[in-house]
């Protein structure tokens, strides 16, 4: 639990640089939006021809509706054929059924457990026995 208790002290910058690490690792391109005017998107991916809209949400609470409401309409606003909200924390129930309802994926406290142990076996591999 170490490396949930490292992200959860992270800047939201630095979780955004995270998360963009996270998906750059998977194959995807990856560019960060500007910083006003992002109309609820932070980061773009893109991989065989999918473009990606991701919202990132360093929080210490669940995250709500407005996240999905945000990064949905914003995915459009960029040209992005899919969406994703990311985050240390839940979602509220609110936020699981407007993801449904529009398909936005959640990537919640679960996941980033298994990204950031991932990231961390780059950087220290294991010793062979």
């Amino acid at each position: 639990m170490s490396d949930l208790a490292a992200i959860d002290e992270m800047s939201g910058v630095e979780f955004e640089e995270f998360v963009a690490a996270q998906l750059r690792t998977r194959g995807w391109s990856v560019t960060h939006t500007v910083s006003t005017g992002d109309y609820g998107v932070d980061l773009i991916a893109k991989r065989d021809g999918v473009c990606l809209a991701v919202q990132c949400k360093r929080l210490a609470r669940a995250v709500g509706v407005a996240a999905v409401q945000q990064v949905v309409s914003g995915a459009l606003h960029h040209g992005c054929d899919q969406s994703v909200v990311v985050t240390n924390q839940g979602f509220t129930k609110a936020a699981c059924q407007l993801a449904t309802t529009h398909r936005c994926r959640l990537v919640g406290r679960e996941q980033l457990h298994v990204w950031a142990g991932a990231a961390r076996r780059r950087v220290q591999p294991e010793m062979d026995a």
